[in-house]
């Protein structure tokens, strides 16, 4: 049997599945004698982040969870919602383009990348897929691929998914795309 990993990889908005690489994976089991996994790294990565909480985001991290503290699970300001929810946003983004910023410029083993290439290769996949649905999800999943690539040369990797139209380019000639 033929061990598939298929991952979604960070920086983008934890708020939507990754329903490409599950409907990929259903119909591939299907038909064929693979075992596919999916693996959403970018909610990990998010999970992971929000249980650190970095210094200067607990604030608005706190304001985020506490709309969700209340007995009945019901919001209880929707107004006050709308504003916790678009500065929680904001820090996200700010969080992922500064965290980007880091990836390209850090020179040792980023702990990031470390911490999403132990999950991307669990259960031993001989194939590694990187879906990209965002041009943000690029760079990461270039920087993953070259680690696993690095370390295990004989592993396939490959990229696909609709973002991949707008980032071809940076992914056709790298050495570390199969």
């Amino acid at each position: 049997t033929l061990n598939v990993n298929l991952l979604y990889c960070p920086f983008t908005d934890p708020i939507t599945p990754p329903l490409g690489i599950a409907s990929l994976k259903a119909c591939v089991e299907e038909f064929s004698n693979v075992h596919v996994r999916c693996v959403d790294l970018n909610i990990k990565w998010h999970a992971m982040f929000l249980t650190t909480k970095q210094d200067s985001n607990v604030e608005t991290i706190g304001k985020a969870e506490e709309q969700y503290k209340n007995s009945d699970g019901m919001f209880v300001d929707l107004d006050k919602y709308r504003s916790v929810s678009i500065d929680y946003i904001n820090t996200l983004y700010n969080v992922h383009d500064n965290l980007q910023y880091s990836l390209c410029f850090d020179g040792k083993n980023n702990n990031t990348i470390s911490f999403l290439e132990s999950l991307a290769l669990q259960g031993n996949p001989d194939i590694i897929g990187f879906s990209i649905l965002f041009d943000a999800q690029i760079l990461c999943s270039l920087l993953l691929a070259k680690e696993i690539k690095k370390k295990h040369p004989k592993k396939i990797v490959v990229f696909g998914g609709a973002g991949i139209l707008s980032s071809f380019h940076k992914v056709i000639n790298n050495p570390y795309v199969d």
